[in-house]
């Protein structure tokens, strides 16, 4: 009986780590509105915008960011990686491929999608 507590309250507390928000990013409550390069793309086509919590693997730093992806799939489609100052950082896809090696997303949460 009491492993089978155990294994349970271990089951719970890895469903709610494993659930963990990305929270405030870039030092704004809302970066939609707040960060006038977000504000921007929300006139793009098909595409999604993330708030990220990245890692230099060079470094070891923590680095907040974004993600901007596009939601429709074609040849040549390309997620990129920003910093808040809309810094690029590294980019996935498109005709140079992944060229993410010395970042790692640690988490991310979706803020928009364009319809």
């Amino acid at each position: 009986m009491k492993k089978t507590i155990f294994l349970i309250s271990i089951g719970i507390i890895f469903l709610f780590i494993s659930c963990e928000k990305v929270g405030r990013v870039c030092n704004v409550s809302d970066p939609m509105t707040d960060l006038p390069w977000l504000v921007e793309l929300k006139n793009s086509d098909n595409i999604s915008i993330s708030k990220a919590i990245f890692k230099d693997k060079k470094r070891g730093k923590r680095i907040e960011g974004f993600i901007i992806e596009p939601n429709v799939t074609y040849p040549d489609a390309m997620t990129v990686f920003y910093n808040c100052s809309r810094e690029w950082l590294c980019s996935d896809g498109g005709f140079v491929g992944f060229m993410c090696d010395d970042y790692e997303v640690i988490k991310s949460e979706e803020i928009y999608v364009t319809k």
